[in-house]
């Protein structure tokens, strides 16, 4: 009996790893689609990283005439150009963590109008470009 259950013990942690891996493949495939719907319409397309404290999500970055868009097929969400007032390149997260030698953090900073906050400074977008 203790083989029977060695097995499949064995076989479920593998189940899990393939499911894991083909949800991160179809992730990346779901991201590429993005990427060349945004091509036509926008004059740099790349991938990147966002970061929201500890968690990292891959996201199509995109910029146009107007605006700069980061996309997945969990988030769409976009910043236009005229309401940013800084941009930042850093070696390191705002959280202090560094990024790969190969990356670079960029930060976008804007006035962001809000009905409860009023107009104040914020930091718009953070993300890793790969």
């Amino acid at each position: 009996m203790p083989v029977l259950t060695t097995i499949t013990v064995v076989g479920l942690v593998v189940l899990v790893g393939l499911v894991w891996l083909f949800m991160r493949t179809r992730q990346q495939d779901l991201i590429a689609d993005i990427m060349a719907k945004r091509k036509a319409s926008s004059k740099l397309v790349c991938r990147a990283d966002y970061v929201e404290g500890l968690e990292k999500m891959a996201v199509a970055l995109s910029l146009t005439e107007n605006a700069i868009y980061y996309q997945n097929p969990d988030m769409d969400a976009s910043f236009d150009l005229k309401d940013i007032e800084e941009i930042e390149y850093d070696d390191e997260l705002a959280t202090g963590r560094g990024v790969p030698h190969d990356c670079r953090a960029l930060r976008l900073r804007g006035r962001l109008v809000g009905a409860m906050s009023g107009e104040r400074r914020h930091p718009l977008l953070a993300v890793g470009l790969l």
